[in-house]
């Protein structure tokens, strides 16, 4: 278990002992009048209950990585380093050098630009899909017309990259490739051996079990010929155990200058992974229901609550561009301003900070919280 979940277990465990002892101490110093039979709440209730949680979708927009710094290319032109092609400023260099190289052709020739991923990354790409629940309650009156219980469920919810964010991931892993393809083309007859390639490999399975814990307040303000309407509120802890979807892209392009004899190679490998953490976080809930006794020991209930901010979603970003060296070096720089450069050489680096001049380490590019509104069906005993 994570520091930061321990810390909510253990102050979920200070104030829930805390609000029941004061809760006894209240029950203790407190003489209601003897109410009338199947009036009012009665001493401990102990309830088995079965529900559904509704989807969880946070909204909100996150930020991505700051661009890296600038520097001056082989050819005397401006560029600067850049984490990815994928998304940020990567996509954005990119897209000038393409822009550039469109306009010099007078507009004769539309030079393809890359769809970032900037989109999957700044909002919420992935849900907490509604599941079932199952769960118990233990509560005490603590007068005629409050009961206080302490709540555990085991939620079976799971996570996954929406339908949105999937499109999006394809049409950035298809236009880097396509954009590679028809950059490398440029370079001149004297760069041969080219090679590009763009993939994605999709994890949407997860093994996150999710739980909550927390104590509530039911208030009853009237019984109706047995049946007795309250209102709910209180607070709770909800914990997923388990890792979230993720999805990695990975691109390569290079080629050999044959320019000189010794036919220097160039070998560059942008690799992105994407995770999405679903985190520990600390829920208020108000709801309302009906339960009603039946026989001398038993009663059902029935209740809808929503949980506010039920759901933490986390976006997190790691990156490691690569490049082959060891070999006859190499270089190319390809627009006008900016420009982009690739290259083995010494004393001329990537665009892609293939030396780690930009890292892009558990970057976190969206945090945001989602409400849920969960439904529950129990039985219960009572004594």
């Amino acid at each position: 278990m994570s520091d930061r979940r321990r810390r909510y277990v253990l102050s979920l465990l200070v104030v829930l002992s805390g609000l029941f002892v004061s809760a006894e101490a209240w029950a203790q110093s407190t003489t209601p009048p003897t109410p009338k039979k199947d009036v009012g709440f009665h001493g401990w209730e102990i309830e088995g209950h079965v529900g559904m949680v509704g989807e969880s979708t946070p909204g909100g927009a996150g930020v991505l990585p700051s661009p890296g710094q600038g520097f001056t290319t082989a050819q005397g032109g401006p560029s600067r380093f850049v984490p990815s092609w994928y998304f940020g400023d990567g996509a954005l260099l990119a897209n000038q050098v393409a822009a550039g190289i469109t306009a010099s052709s007078g507009g004769a020739t539309v030079f393809p630009t890359i769809s970032p991923l900037d989109p999957v990354l700044t909002s919420a790409g992935a849900t907490m899909q509604s599941g079932g629940m199952l769960g118990f309650r233990a509560g005490h009156s603590i007068t005629h017309w409050v009961l206080a219980e302490f709540m555990f469920d085991q939620r079976n919810r799971s996570p996954k990259i929406t339908e949105t964010a999937l499109s999006e991931i394809e049409a950035s892993r298809a236009s880097v490739e396509t954009y590679f393809k028809r950059l490398l083309n440029t370079a001149g007859m004297s760069y041969i051996d080219q090679h590009t390639s763009s993939t994605a490999t999709i994890v949407n399975d997860s093994n996150i079990k999710e739980y909550s814990a927390g104590l509530a307040f039911n208030v009853t303000p009237v019984t109706i010929s047995g049946f007795m309407p309250y209102v709910s509120f209180g607070a709770e802890l909800v914990l997923p155990f388990g890792d979230g979807p993720e999805f990695q892209m990975a691109g390569n392009y290079g080629f050999t200058q044959a320019v000189t004899t010794t036919k220097g190679v160039v070998n560059e490998f942008d690799t992105v992974t994407v995770q999405y953490k679903f985190d520990a976080t600390p829920v208020t809930m108000l709801g309302f229901g009906v339960q009603r006794y039946v026989g001398h020991h038993g009663g059902f209930r029935v209740d809808v609550r929503f949980e506010k901010n039920a759901t933490e979603l986390t976006t997190r970003i790691d990156t490691q561009p690569m490049a082959v060296f060891g070999g006859p070096s190499g270089r190319k720089v390809f627009g006008s301003s900016p420009q982009l450069q690739v290259s083995t050489q010494q004393g001329f680096p990537s665009s892609l900070a293939v030396l780690g001049q930009n890292p892009v380490n558990h970057f976190d590019s969206f945090i945001e919280k989602a409400s849920a509104t969960s439904f529950a069906v129990g039985y219960f005993l009572h004594f």
